[in-house]
């Protein structure tokens, strides 16, 4: 559904194509390609991106299994199992991504019970982005950091992180930054 409208899109690229301020998009089932929204919302009329039992499941030759490189979209409701380098990769602007499960990722460091050292991709991963909340997601056995903060304004609360190859929650060169009430 795009904007109240039923539409039936045969990949994420052909929905990212139909966004824009104001809209909302739904997602169920089980999905094997990254989800990419380039398109961007506005102040006070953002992109929705909710799951109904959605799940991504990628593996290595996507760099992630989500991708949002657009400003002003919220983004919540989806279980992101894979990617190489983060499950979640956040570089766009004004983005909310809550209620999330993400597992078994950064798949370039191994699988989770056979992680190695190599690089240091995040599940949860916010680079160089600004005004970012990460808010109420789970996200454990990856293969590398739990959640990396890189950005300006970001916020992660009521996170549950566990049991990832790497720290669960790191913070680097993020003026105004704030982490709390995670475990």
């Amino acid at each position: 559904v795009v904007n109240g409208v039923s539409t039936t899109c045969t990949t994420f690229k052909a929905c990212d194509d139909l966004l824009g301020p104001d809209a909302t998009l739904y997602i169920s089932g089980e999905w094997n390609e990254q989800l990419r929204i380039t398109e961007s919302g506005s102040a006070g009329h953002p992109i929705n991106v909710i799951g109904t039992d959605a799940l991504i499941k990628v593996d290595r030759t996507e760099v992630s299994g989500i991708a949002l490189t657009g400003s002003y979209i919220n983004l919540s409701g989806f279980e992101v199992i894979g990617g190489d380098s983060f499950g979640i990769f956040i570089t766009g602007q004004v983005i909310k991504v809550e209620n999330n499960i993400v597992h078994d990722s950064v798949l370039e460091n191994g699988t989770a019970g056979n992680c190695r050292q190599g690089s240091w991709g995040s599940a949860i991963k916010v680079r160089e982005a600004m005004y970012v909340e990460v808010r109420g997601n789970q996200v454990y056995n990856s293969c590398g950091e739990g959640i990396a903060l890189r950005g300006t304004y970001v916020l992660a609360e009521y996170n549950t992180v566990w049991d990832n190859f790497s720290v669960q929650l790191y913070v680097d060169n993020s003026p105004y930054t704030t982490a709390q009430h995670n475990t």
